[in-house]
């Protein structure tokens, strides 16, 4: 978990990736996100977790 969040905040920070955060794999996708995240990344892993749904 731990070296999954620095991927994450180096690729959103230093790399300008677009950032979606979901666990996959259970019965239902399960959304992960940062109080820190801006309001797109929070509507772009809602979506991704009703697509795979």
């Amino acid at each position: 978990m731990d070296s999954g969040n620095v991927v994450y905040k180096s690729l959103s920070l230093f790399g300008d990736a677009s950032i979606c955060g979901i666990v996959s794999g259970l019965k239902i996708p399960v959304i992960l996100t940062s109080r820190a995240d801006e309001t797109q990344v929070k509507i772009d892993s809602i979506q991704l977790a009703l697509d795979m749904f």
